[in-house]
């Protein structure tokens, strides 16, 4: 319960501070998301 807890008041005090609304996003849209901002980081090889 407790760890439960602490993320969800991580999500709580992210959404304030960054003034944005929260956004549900999918795994794989994240990994999208994130390997445009970050092409240096993401291993193509597959």
């Amino acid at each position: 319960v407790g760890a439960v807890m602490h993320k969800i008041c991580n999500i709580i005090f992210a959404m304030l501070r960054d003034n944005k609304p929260f956004e549900l996003i999918t795994p794989e849209e994240h990994r999208e998301r994130y390997a445009a901002e970050h092409p240096e980081s993401v291993n193509t090889a597959a």
